[in-house]
């Protein structure tokens, strides 16, 4: 089952203030129990229980996470909390003193290298109201450094912008499910000016909710998105083999993309993005990603599908009663998976 925080991914905000640095750590669930190993979840749920979370020895174990240098020197974390949150999120809080103002701070994230290989953190180091760097991390890239003094506001923002446009690419190439809703919208076009409205309607839809929910605007539960984006697919299966009102497709397929928007912000949150540290450069870069991996899907699958229909229709007929019906039973298949 296509799951939001594939293949995986995590945030790290440092926070340099008057005589101390704070650090947040932010896993998605399944990723804080890999990272811990098996035998912290003793229930063998995947994930890791509140229960199980506040018997775990977490002062011990916070400097296998991460490690904070200033001016060379190794600073001693102290675990100010440790939470789970309604969406599943496990958050780490942290922080450690500091005698004077360092000018050259150096963050290390070893748990990086104990996660699956393609594991992604989003790390920012901010200082007031200024993001003074900012990266993606992974195991063969695990440390973020940064001169305080001389960094503006803003280091690095080409490459997070870079690397955010990829992180969305990735996020809708994968995404099966996303996809899978967009094939199903277009076996039903008749032609590029009806594509057009409606993966515009898409478009405008699922970029509305992304910005909402990474800014913490609006919030809707995990779960309950994971199931309707489920059942998006199945409707557009049924929709595609019963056709009953073909020309209001553009109106729900908005929709749908607004709760497909919900399952895009899913990602960045785990990420971190939006809570306190800056989201902008991050949001546009990952939104661009995916209006880019959506674009060269409707490119490569539309000239062909309209292609197909014009010239054998009947061919076309039946494929795409077969495609159509193929998609009811994913849809349904993964409501019934992610049900609670």
């Amino acid at each position: 089952m296509p799951v939001a925080h594939d293949p995986g991914l995590s945030g790290l905000q440092v926070t340099v203030a008057d005589g101390r640095l704070d650090a947040t750590l932010t896993f998605a669930g399944a990723d804080f129990a890999a990272a811990l190993g098996r035998n912290a979840d003793r229930d063998g749920s995947g994930e890791l229980s509140a229960t199980e979370l506040a018997s775990l020895p977490i002062v011990q174990l916070a400097p296998t996470w991460l490690t904070l240098f200033a001016d060379g020197a190794a600073l001693p974390l102290q675990v100010a909390a440790a939470l789970r949150e309604a969406d599943g999120d496990v958050v780490v809080r942290m922080t450690a003193p500091l005698a004077a103002a360092p000018h050259e701070l150096r963050v290390r994230v070893p748990a990086l290298c104990e996660l699956p290989l393609g594991h992604r953190q989003f790390a920012t180091i901010t200082r007031g109201d200024a993001t003074l760097a900012e990266t993606l991390l992974h195991a063969r890239a695990a440390e973020l450094n940064c001169h305080l003094e001389a960094a503006p506001a803003g280091t690095g923002s080409a490459a997070s912008l870079t690397a955010f446009l990829q992180l969305g690419i990735e996020h809708v190439v994968t995404g099966y499910d996303h996809l899978l809703f967009l094939l199903g919208v277009l076996l039903a076009v008749a032609s590029f000016g009806h594509a057009l409205a409606i993966v515009t309607a898409f478009t405008v839809a699922h970029s509305l909710t992304l910005g909402l929910a990474t800014l913490d605007l609006a919030r809707v539960p995990v779960t309950l998105v994971e199931c309707a984006i489920a059942g998006s697919v199945a409707l557009v299966g049924a929709d595609n083999l019963l056709r009953l009102r073909p020309r209001a497709r553009a109106g729900w397929t908005f929709a749908f993309g607004l709760i497909h928007g919900f399952g895009f912000a899913a990602c960045l949150s785990e990420l971190g993005v939006g809570r306190g540290g800056a989201a902008a450069l991050p949001l546009l870069g990952f939104n661009l990603g995916v209006e880019v991996g959506q674009l060269a899907l409707v490119a490569v699958a539309l000239p062909g599908l309209l292609l197909w229909q014009r010239r054998r229709p009947t061919t076309f007929a039946r494929a795409r009663v077969a495609m159509s019906a193929g998609l009811l039973l994913a849809g349904c298949a993964w409501l019934i998976d992610r049900l609670p």
